[in-house]
């Protein structure tokens, strides 16, 4: 049978991509919570992309 892996958003925290997308935020002068906000409505493959696209948005 397929085993379904459940996202674990508590462990995922530390998740290297989004340390980078954090380290990211500073650098562009953004909320660090949009890289996590983004993180949690995404998976590790997806979120990179979904990132990408989201800090070429432009600020409010």
């Amino acid at each position: 049978g397929k085993e379904i892996v459940i996202w674990d958003k508590v462990l995922s925290k530390d998740h290297p991509l989004l340390q980078k997308a954090k380290a990211e935020c500073i650098e562009l002068g953004l909320n660090k919570a949009i890289a996590t906000r983004t993180w949690n409505q995404s998976s590790p493959e997806t979120f990179w992309q979904a990132w990408e696209i989201r800090k070429k948005k432009p600020k409010k």
